[in-house]
C-alpha cells in the first residue's frame, strides 16, 4: 500500500482502470488516500448488487467515521438489489448515510429485513414490516425519489400507503409488484400525502371499479404516469376518464394490462362508457400529452369511434383538415352526478382548434391482431408530430399497399416498431407477412426499424439477380425478433440498405435461399454487405468524404433451415458474410457450430489473412489449409475474419470483437 501511495496520480489512474468495483471498495476501506485522490465521488451514487459489495461498503463507512469528511455524508443515491440486508446493517446505513435523497430497494432486501411467521416467505409479519417502514422513512424524510419493488410480500397484509406521510417531499414514486387493489381514492390519497409528485409508477395492482369522487380534485404537478395492472382490466376506460379529468398537465402515460390473456373479449365492455372515457381523456390531453402507451388494450371499432365530441368529430379517424377541433368544458366537475358516473356529456362551448401533439406512441396488443381501419385511424391521429411509433400490425391481406401508404402521413417518423401476436405466426393465409421494402419507401426518414414476429417479404423492390439497386435508404438500425427471414434478404446492396450500422437477429428462422450456395446437406448462409469507398477514390477526389461505415452484427439463438431437408437447427455449419467486390480479400467467415471457447479479435489480427490466422488460446486449432469460402472438414472453434466494414460481432450475447 505504501508503494501505491508513492506512485504519481496519473499512474494510479491507469492502475485503477483494471480494478472492479469490489476491489476499489476494498482498497478504500484500507487506505483513505484512494478516496481522497481518485474516488472523491465514489459514494455519491451507490449501487449494491451483492453481499460482498454490501459488506465492503459498510466497512468503508465505519473505517472513515473518524475523518472530517465522512464517506456516508456524500451519498445521495442508494440502490440495493438482489442483496439481503439485515437489521443491523440497515441501522449502520441509517446512521452513516443521513443525506440520501434517492432510495431504491427490491423485495430481497425487504424480505430479510422483516422476520417472517413460521419461516414462510410469502407471509411476512405485518407489525415488523410496519416498524421497519417507520424506522427507515422517519430517518429519510427528505427523500425526493423512492422506488420499492415488493414482489407481493405485502399482498393483502400491509397498507403500503402508510409510509407516504413520512416522505411528503417526493418528486418520483415507484411502487412495483405490490399486488393490491387500486382505487381512485387511493390515487387521491397518494397526491394528498405527496403534493409535489411529478412521476408516478404503479405496477402489480388490480384496478377497482368504484364511483369516481365528484368533483374530481385536479392535480397540476404530475407529468408522468405509469399504471401496469394485472386484473380488473374491464374497467380501464373508467380510469382513462378519471386520468383525463384529474391530471390536466400530463405529458406521458403508460397503461398496460400485464395479464397473460390480456383484453380479448370486447363484448364484456360497455361501448358507451368506453367512448365517453376516451373522449374526456383525449380532449383533456390533446395539447399536453407527448408520449402515450396503451398495451394489451382493446383495439376494435369501439376504440376507433370512441373519440367523438358532440359535433361528431372523430379524434382518431378525424377528417381531412389539418386541425382537429375539440370541446372542453372547464366547469364539468361541478355537474351533478346522476346515475352512472358517465351519464352526462360535455356541454357545448366555443370550439378551439388544436390537434394531437404526440411525439412517441405505442399501441400494442400481444393477444390479437389490430383491425386495419383502427390502424389507419391511429396513424391519422398521430400523423402530424409522431417520431417514435410502436404499433400492432394488422391482418393486411390484399390491402397492404393502402395500409403502408398511410405511413406516409407520418412525415417525421424516424423509429418504427412493428409487433404481431406470436401465436398468429405460421398461419397458412400468410396474413402476418410484413412488406419490408414498402415500409421503407413510405417512411423516407426512418433510421430504426424493429419487427417482432412475422415474415419478411419484398413487394416488388430489389433485384435478386445480383445487380445493385440505385435506392439508398437512411435506415441505420435493424432489429428482427422471432421473424422468418430468407437468407437472400441479407444481400444489403440489393435492397438499398447501404447505411446500416447495426443488425440484430434474435430467435429468427433463416431460410437458405441463396442460389450461389452449393446443393449439399450443409447449411451455409452467404450475406453480402457493401464495401466502403476505396482509398484511391477518396484520394482522387478531395471533395469526397466517405468515412468507413461501422457495422455491428448480433446473432442470438437463431434457427437455420436446410431447404433440402426442411429441418431447422440451432447452429449452422458456417456463415459466410462477404463484401461486394472482386477477389476474396473482403470476406470473413463465422463458424457457429461446436463452439467451445471464444477468441477475442484484436486490431492486429484484423490485418491478417483469415487463412493465416493461428492462435493458441482456443482449444482446437484452425486447419492451416483452410481458405475463405470453404468449410473445414473437421469441427473447429473460433472466428476467421478479414473485413474492412465490420467493427464488432456478437454471437449469443457474447461480444467477440
Amino acid at each position: 500500500m505504501a508503494c501505491l501511495n508513492s506512485l504519481p496520480v496519473e499512474l494510479l489512474h491507469h492502475v485503477c482502470i483494471y480494478l472492479n468495483s469490489k476491489e476499489v471498495l476494498q482498497m478504500i476501506s484500507v487506505n483513505r488516500y484512494f478516496y481522497t485522490i481518485l474516488y472523491s465521488n465514489l459514494f455519491q451514487n451507490v449501487k449494491i448488487d451483492g453481499t460482498r459489495k454490501l459488506h465492503l461498503f459498510l466497512t468503508a463507512l465505519e473505517n472513515g467515521r473518524q475523518n472530517s469528511a465522512h464517506y456516508g455524508w456524500a451519498t445521495k443515491t442508494f440502490q440495493i438489489v438482489y442483496t439481503p440486508i439485515m437489521r443491523h446493517q440497515l441501522a449502520i446505513l441509517l446512521q452513516e448515510c443521513p443525506r440520501i435523497s434517492e432510495l431504491d430497494m427490491d423485495s430481497i432486501a425487504w424480505h430479510h429485513i422483516c422476520p417472517h411467521k413460521r419461516g414462510r416467505i410469502w407471509n411476512p409479519n405485518s407489525d415488523a414490516f410496519r416498524e421497519c417502514l417507520n424506522i427507515t422513512f422517519t430517518q429519510y424524510q427528505n427523500l425526493t425519489v423512492l422506488s420499492l419493488n415488493l414482489s407481493g410480500y405485502t399482498s393483502q397484509i400491509i397498507d403500503i400507503y402508510q409510509l407516504l406521510p413520512l416522505v411528503s417531499g417526493l418528486h418520483t414514486l415507484k411502487l412495483l409488484n405490490v399486488y393490491h387493489l387500486l382505487t381512485m381514492n387511493d390515487m387521491d390519497k397518494i397526491h394528498t400525502y405527496c403534493p409535489r409528485l411529478m412521476d408516478l409508477t404503479l405496477s402489480g395492482f388490480c384496478l377497482n371499479r368504484t364511483r369516481i369522487p365528484l368533483p374530481v380534485t385536479q392535480c397540476l404537478t404530475l407529468r408522468h404516469l405509469c399504471i401496469e395492472f394485472s386484473s380488473g382490466w374491464s374497467y380501464y376506460y373508467n380510469w382513462l376518464w378519471y386520468i383525463g379529468r384529474k391530471y390536466i398537465n400530463l405529458s406521458s402515460l403508460r397503461c398496460e394490462c400485464t395479464s397473460a390473456m390480456g383484453i380479448r373479449s370486447p363484448s364484456v365492455l360497455d361501448e358507451q362508457e368506453m367512448e365517453e372515457g376516451f373522449t374526456v381523456f383525449a380532449q383533456q390531453h390533446a395539447l399536453t400529452l407527448k408520449k402515450l402507451e396503451l398495451i394489451n388494450i382493446v383495439f376494435d371499432k369501439s376504440f376507433m369511434e370512441a373519440l367523438r365530441d358532440p359535433y361528431g368529430i372523430n379524434y382518431f379517424y378525424g377528417n381531412d383538415d389539418d386541425d382537429i377541433m375539440i370541446n372542453i368544458d372547464d366547469d364539468i366537475d361541478n355537474k351533478d352526478h346522476v346515475g352512472s358516473m358517465m351519464d352526462w356529456n360535455t356541454t357545448a362551448t366555443p370550439m378551439r382548434r388544436t390537434r394531437a401533439s404526440l411525439t412517441s406512441a405505442k399501441f400494442n396488443n400481444h393477444t390479437t391482431f389490430i383491425k386495419p381501419e383502427v390502424f389507419v385511424s391511429i396513424l391519422h391521429y398521430v400523423q402530424h408530430t409522431i417520431r417514435t411509433l410502436s404499433i400492432a400490425w394488422p391482418m393486411m391481406g390484399p390491402d397492404h399497399i393502402h395500409l403502408c401508404n398511410c405511413l406516409m402521413r407520418c412525415v417525421f417518423l424516424t423509429e418504427l416498431a412493428i409487433q404481431i401476436p406470436g401465436y398468429m405466426v405460421g398461419m397458412a393465409d400468410n396474413n402476418e407477412t410484413v412488406p419490408f421494402d414498402q415500409i421503407l419507401q413510405c417512411c423516407p426518414l426512418l433510421i430504426k426499424l424493429h419487427i417482432n414476429h412475422g415474415k419478411i417479404y419484398m413487394v416488388g423492390h430489389g433485384n435478386h439477380n445480383g445487380s445493385v439497386n440505385t435506392l439508398n435508404y437512411p435506415l441505420k438500425t435493424l432489429v428482427l425478433e422471432f421473424v422468418f427471414i430468407p437468407s437472400c434478404f441479407m444481400v444489403m446492396e440489393n435492397y438499398g440498405l447501404l447505411n446500416l450500422e447495426q443488425i440484430s437477429l434474435d430467435h429468427c428462422a433463416i431460410y437458405n435461399m441463396n442460389p450461389r450456395t452449393p446443393s449439399n446437406p450443409k447449411i451455409m448462409l452467404d450475406w453480402l454487405f457493401p464495401i466502403p469507398a476505396p482509398p484511391s477514390l477518396i484520394e482522387s477526389d478531395s471533395t469526397l468524404t466517405l468515412p468507413r461505415r461501422p457495422l455491428t452484427i448480433s446473432l442470438y439463438h437463431n434457427l437455420f433451415v436446410n431447404p433440402e431437408t426442411n429441418m431447422a437447427s440451432l447452429v449452422c455449419d458456417y456463415v459466410s458474410i462477404s463484401q461486394h467486390g472482386k477477389g476474396e480479400e473482403g470476406s470473413w467467415i463465422l463458424r457457429s457450430g461446436y463452439i467451445q471457447k471464444i477468441l477475442r479479435m484484436s486490431s492486429s489480427m484484423l490485418r491478417r489473412k483469415s487463412g493465416q490466422l493461428k492462435r493458441n488460446n482456443y482449444r482446437q486449432q484452425v486447419p492451416s489449409e483452410f481458405h475463405d469460402g470453404q468449410a473445414p472438414t473437421t469441427p473447429n472453434v473460433g472466428i476467421l475474419l478479414y473485413c474492412h466494414s465490420v467493427d464488432s460481432l456478437c454471437v449469443n450475447g457474447l461480444q467477440l470483437i
